[in-house]
Formats: structure tokens, sequence, C-alpha cells
């Protein structure tokens, strides 16, 4: 993770170009063999997570979250497709984004000038010099951040702030709940998120990790702590016909299609490789699991954990 973003650097390590193809999928072969990231880096999963860039955007009203004004340099941890680096390069245009990610393979050719992609892991201790950033941003990590890692990441993250600055969090809690309380440990949607626990635990992750950051952030030097959870629903239900609530039936229509398509991307080397599951056994799950998850009775969501937290000092 070079500090200057703008100064010469070495070509992109070859170790981290090499694609593997399993059950149809592609998965980037240095992560595979580390078990540091177990998703694809494919064309569909670049849709899908672009799909979910914009509903988790709309859903928090926004792409900056905290009190940065005209900031100057942000660090972008697990950029994916970066989209939300490339949006918040776009709308500040004088501010230099630094991204980091295992895999480059999801980023677009083109992007902003103001936009430096670094390829290195997030589980090695950051190189950034101190008092650097305005705003790190980091989300959805729970499944390539290895579990003995998060409190010294965050220190990293803490070190690499300016005084003042902040850190925008965002994990997912994958275990499907409702808000009705009609669903059941027999339900596919639980069966499904049991079984990706199991893989993610054996593979040294926290899938859990977004409940520990009111603990985690304080321990790691933060102030001024927030940690919201807000019920990301994975169709479109509502409880009444308040504004409030049919906006969030339009969010969770529009996240439908990101909900199938993550049910079988995040269980695809998870589930076949790591847990042996027959194809058609995970075939028969996710078929039952999908209908579930579009099913507006069962009221069905995952916890979405927004973090926002402060540096102590600055102005």
């Amino acid at each position: 993770m070079a500090d200057d973003p703008q100064a010469d650097t070495a070509p992109l390590d070859e170790e981290f170009l090499p694609v593997v193809e399993l059950h149809n999928r592609d998965f980037q072969q240095y992560s595979v063999d580390r078990g540091i990231y177990l998703a694809p880096i494919d064309d569909d999963e670049a849709d899908r997570l672009n799909h979910q860039h914009r509903v988790l955007t709309r859903i928090n009203e926004g792409l900056i979250l905290v009190d940065v004004r005209n900031p100057k340099s942000i660090l972008d941890c697990g950029y994916g497709t970066a989209a939300w680096a490339i949006d918040v390069a776009n709308e500040y245009p004088d501010c230099i984004i630094t991204g980091v990610d295992i895999s480059p393979h999801l980023i677009p050719d083109d992007t902003p000038e103001n936009f430096f992609p670094q390829c290195d892991n997030l589980n090695d201790r950051f190189t950034f010099e101190d008092n650097h950033f305005d705003l790190v941003h980091s989300r959805l990590l729970g499944g390539g951040i290895n579990s003995n890692r998060w409190r010294s990441y965050l220190r990293d993250i803490f070190r690499v702030l300016k005084p003042g600055g902040w850190l925008q969090m965002s994990e997912i809690y994958y275990n499907s709940q409702s808000d009705n309380g009609t669903l059941t440990e027999d339900h596919a949607l639980r069966r499904w998120s049991a079984r990706f626990f199991e893989a993610m635990e054996a593979a040294g992750k926290d899938p859990r990790v977004g409940n520990l950051l009111p603990r985690l952030l304080p321990e790691a030097g933060f102030e001024r702590v927030q940690v919201q959870m807000v019920p990301l629903r994975l169709c479109g239900w509502a409880k009444n016909d308040s504004p409030l609530e049919l906006e969030q039936q339009g969010i969770g229509q529009d996240n439908l299609a990101n909900v199938s398509n993550l049910l079988d991307s995040l269980s695809v080397y998870p589930l076949l490789e790591q847990q042996a599951m027959a194809p058609q056994e995970r075939t028969d799950l996710l078929d039952q699991a999908r209908t579930e998850a579009a099913t507006v009775g069962l009221r069905p969501y995952f916890a979405l954990y927004n973090a926002r937290a402060r540096k102590p000092g600055g102005n």
C-alpha cells in the first residue's frame, strides 16, 4: 500500500491476476489459495455489486454519512467495482481517492483521474503514513477480513486518519430475519444463513462482526461512535402505508434482484467447495431461499450495520 498514490509505483504484481473457474464462476486464484476472499470476481458479480451499491446508497440517503467538509484525501478499503469510489471522486474532483482491494478484476477501465486503486491484502498491516486521510470508507469486508485481524485493522484505520477524521463502515449480518417473526430455523433462508456462517467461520472469518462494532470502535480509540442497525429488506414489504414505509418498500423491491444473485454468488465456494454440498442440494436450497426472500408475508431482511466514528483532535 503506497503512501503517495500519485508517485510512480511498481507494476501490478502478476500473482494477483490469475483466475480459476469453479462451478461456472470465476474466482481470483490468489484469494482462493489463501482463503482471503471467496466470492466470484466475474462480470455477473460486478453487475450485482453495482446494483447493491445503488441500493445501499439509496437506503443510506447518500455516499458520505459523516461530517466531512471539502475532503482532500479519502481511503476506500475494499473498493470492489469501485462504484462508491468513482461516485465520490466525481462529486469531489479536488479530493484524492485511494482504493485498496485484493482483486483488480472488477474495476472498470475508465475511472476518474483522482481515483488511485491499489491491489493489496487488507489483512496485512497498513503502510500509509500517520494522520493522512480525512475519511476512511470500509464496506462489507466481513467476508475478506480475518476474524483475528479486525482489532488491528481498526487500529490501522485510526492511525492513518487525520485528527478529527472520520471512519464510515457498513457490514451486513447475513442471518436471515423476519420483521414479524414468521421465519423459523426450518426455512430455507435460515438454512442458507447457517451453512454460510459455518463455512465463513471455518475460513477464519467473523460473519457477526457488525454486532461487535459498538465495542471494537471505542477500543481502537475512536470517539463519537454511532452504530445503527438498518433492516435491509429482501423484498418489497411494508408494515403500513406511511411515506417512510412506502420508501422502504421501494428499496426492498429494488433489492430483490440483488438478493437473488447474492444468495447464489456468496455460497458457490463456501457451500460447494468448503462444505462439499452436492450441487443439486445447493440448487434446491437456493430455489427455496429465493422464493422465501420474495415472499412479502415473511417480511424478510438482513441486518445492515452502519457505523460512524471519529478520531479525536482536529477542529
